[in-house]
């Protein structure tokens, strides 16, 4: 019986060669059809490439503050119903909705311009 480390090692390598072998395939295709837009192809996708990761990022982090900023507001909507009890009891309704307010729906959208390691802009 093989060890798992070992059929881990050998579906890789199949696949590392299968993809090398793809490449190849491909590459020799591509030159062969026209040399000079192969050459083209190869200047222009790493640009391309770099620009989408670059893209990514940024709609990554966006992303990440969106649900941070959702979770903020979600607590304090759970904590304004967990003690609506409360506040009935001892009269104060007109008081229970301040919370909220500050952090309404205006502020839930993340801004453009939210890049890591950066703070994003107050509305």
């Amino acid at each position: 019986m093989w060890p798992r480390w070992e059929g881990l090692t050998i579906g890789v390598g199949i696949t590392l060669v299968g993809s090398i072998a793809k490449l190849g395939f491909f590459g020799f295709a591509l030159f062969r059809l026209d040399w000079r837009l192969a050459l083209l192809s190869l200047t222009v996708v790493p640009a391309f490439w770099i620009i989408g990761q670059r893209f990514a990022r940024r709609l990554k982090a966006v992303s990440r503050e969106r649900r941070r900023r959702a979770g903020g507001l979600t607590s304090v909507a759970e904590e304004s119903l967990a003690v609506t009890s409360l506040v009935q009891i001892h009269g104060r309704e007109a008081e229970g909705g301040r919370p909220i307010r500050p952090r309404g729906p205006a502020r839930y959208w993340p801004t453009s311009s939210a890049r890591p390691g950066c703070p994003p802009r107050s509305r």
